[in-house]
């Protein structure tokens, strides 16, 4: 059994802890987010939908320019093993595919600019213009009867646009679906290289729910 990210803990924790400015002028500016996470390109291929939670902070509450400040946990696993290179296989003296199970799990910061296309941000549908970072680990658990122990981690930082749209209900809840594109700061490696953890890229498209106190 997995334990739960500290992060995750924390969430209803500050959720809880941002009640006392209901009373401020303009209302709370916390927010929670709960969303799907459903890898996109080439490189994604084989992760299966994940999850993703947000802390959000916003700013400018009563404004059609509303923005926000983002804080995410995320996680996405591999729905079947991963070639994770080659072994020897003895007997039989050839080399044979290692095979892993791969955890991706990130932490982004983001600042979102989200534009309604009313008079304010009390409803209606608005735009998502974000742009941010994320750090990615990679957790890989070898699976291969020929290799029975080698678990390690791949640790990326990432440069993260998004674009997306939004409808909002009222004041304090809104559907939100966005393309969030993540740039890693390493070689992809070569155009012919299938190899899972060469890619530079690991886009990712979300769909959930947003909360604002």
């Amino acid at each position: 059994m997995r334990h739960a990210p500290a992060f995750a803990l924390l969430l209803p924790l500050l959720a809880a802890s941002s009640l006392s400015a209901q009373g401020e002028p303009y209302g709370n500016r916390f927010g929670l987010g709960f969303a799907a996470v459903s890898p996109q390109g080439d490189r994604s291929q084989g992760f299966g939908t994940g999850y993703q939670l947000s802390l959000q902070v916003h700013f400018n509450r009563e404004s059609p320019n509303l923005g926000r400040l983002r804080i995410d946990y995320s996680v996405m696993d591999s729905s079947h093993p991963f070639n994770d290179g080659s072994i020897y296989v003895y007997p039989g003296g050839f080399m044979g595919p290692l095979m892993a199970d791969v955890r991706r799990e990130s932490y982004g910061v983001a600042y979102e600019w989200m534009p309604h296309f009313g008079p304010d941000s009390r409803g209606g549908p608005f735009m998502i213009l974000g742009l941010g970072g994320m750090l990615w680990n990679e957790r890989r658990k070898v699976t291969s009867p020929q290799y029975p122990y080698g678990s390690h981690t791949d640790v990326d930082l990432g440069l993260t646009p998004s674009l997306g749209f939004g409808y909002r209900f009222n004041v304090h809840l809104a559907l939100e679906a966005r393309l969030v594109g993540s740039f890693l700061g390493v070689y992809p490696g070569p155009p012919d290289s299938k190899s899972w953890e060469a890619d530079g890229e690991r886009h990712h498209l979300t769909f959930g729910a947003s909360v604002r106190f």
